[in-house]
């Protein structure tokens, strides 16, 4: 087998549990997801002064 496939194979196999970057991904979603809420939150809010921007924008109203 020649060392490209060799390379692309390496990535399709799953991570054991019991490797160290499980271990960290596991002591640290919770982080993970409330960066992910937080952001989440940042674009709605981004969003929506946007979208009052423009509909004040196209009502002709001074904000």
């Amino acid at each position: 087998m020649s060392r490209l496939r060799e390379r692309y194979r390496a990535g399709k196999e799953p991570v054991h549990p019991d490797s160290r970057l499980a271990a960290i991904i596991e002591r640290h979603r919770h982080r993970y997801a409330d960066v992910a809420m937080c952001m989440g939150v940042l674009v709605v809010v981004v969003c929506m002064v946007v979208a009052a921007h423009v509909i004040a924008d196209w009502l002709d109203l001074a904000v």
